[in-house]
């Protein structure tokens, strides 16, 4: 999975967590710049129409909290290749870094 995917998954997470969540707060808590958070906050936004919205009272939250990032649906075929092509890469890039 792609950092940047991971990130966004775990961005969701915290925003549908009953915590109260700043820019900051997010950065701090995934290790990662302030302005990384609000680029991915926009990400989700634009990209994703996600109903973001940021308020003192609530920090960053979805204003419709039924919203989900949007999901690929796999066949079963897809997933296995899927995960035999991601283990071949990780044994090219073992092979070809030196230790």
């Amino acid at each position: 999975m792609s950092r940047h995917l991971e990130r966004l998954l775990q961005i969701d997470a915290l925003l549908r967590s009953k915590q109260r969540h700043t820019a900051d707060s997010l950065a701090k808590e995934l290790e990662i710049s302030e302005r990384t958070v609000r680029n991915d906050l926009n990400f989700l936004r634009d990209r994703y129409g996600a109903p973001l919205e940021y308020t003192r009272q609530q920090g960053y939250h979805y204003t419709n909290p039924d919203w989900r990032l949007p999901t690929i649906a796999l066949s079963k075929g897809e997933l296995f290749a899927l995960t035999v092509g991601a283990r071949m890469l990780e044994m090219i890039c073992a092979l070809r870094s030196p230790d």
